[in-house]
């Protein structure tokens, strides 16, 4: 079970989480393509709104 909406997300950032996976983040990807991404380094990963904003914070 992970995040899957903006509520949820809210919440266990409310909730002090700095941590979570779930599809709000990221859709489950084959093997292959999973391998490539991987490959290609984590600067390539897609990203979610919120992940922008947490980007944008670490900057």
């Amino acid at each position: 079970m992970g995040v899957e909406t903006a509520e949820q997300a809210q919440r266990i950032s409310t909730l002090g989480a700095n941590r979570a996976h779930g599809t709000f983040y990221a859709t489950p990807l084959p093997g292959p393509a999973l391998t490539e991404l991987l490959a290609a380094g984590a600067g390539s990963l897609p990203a979610t709104p919120l992940v922008e904003e947490w980007r944008r914070k670490a900057a």
